[in-house]
């Protein structure tokens, strides 16, 4: 198989926008020809189309793919103007909860001290109430201490002072 561009009756050719089009140099068999290029005829056709001219049809489907691109770029834009309207409302409606969740804070923080003013001012009643009690108590106890001792001391100064008449006999741990 021959690879030359001589056995090749079609070839390709760049065009200056970058595009390939392929060059048909079959050999016009034509009488009625009379073309000054020795007998061949260049036809010309964008991506091996065998037109030899652009033809409308070509030219309305390129038109309409290029319209079925703007509408689906038409559509993506919707679809990206429509998530852009749902983040705005996401957005509204965390600040929202933002705002909620920060009165809801406060107004917890403030029930929670409240609370806790309510608890220590209790707790700190009972407290002194208790130490009353323990005072009043130990007092008390206090009082009976220094009655026993007060007692203890009268019965010892009574037992030195005392005298006996008659010796008691201690009893004997022989027995």
């Amino acid at each position: 198989m021959n690879n030359s561009n001589e056995s090749n009756p079609r070839k390709k050719h760049k065009a200056n926008d970058g595009r390939l089009f392929t060059m048909d140099c079959a050999h016009d068999v034509n009488a009625g020809n009379t073309n000054d290029s020795g007998g061949f005829s260049p036809s010309f056709s964008e991506r091996g189309d065998d037109s030899t001219e652009a033809s409308p049809k070509n030219n309305k489907t390129q038109l309409d793919r290029m319209e079925e691109m703007m509408m689906r770029m038409e559509e993506k834009l919707a679809a990206v103007s429509s998530l852009e309207n749902r983040c705005h409302q996401l957005e509204a409606k965390c600040n929202s909860l933002e705002t909620m969740l920060e009165l809801t804070s406060q107004s917890t923080k403030k029930h929670v001290d409240e609370k806790f003013d309510s608890l220590y001012l209790h707790l700190e009643r009972k407290s002194s109430s208790l130490v009353d009690k323990l005072d009043a108590k130990v007092d008390s106890v206090n009082v009976k201490v220094e009655r026993s001792l007060k007692l203890h001391e009268h019965n010892e100064m009574l037992i030195k002072n005392q005298s006996w008449e008659y010796s008691a006999a201690l009893p004997s741990v022989d027995h």
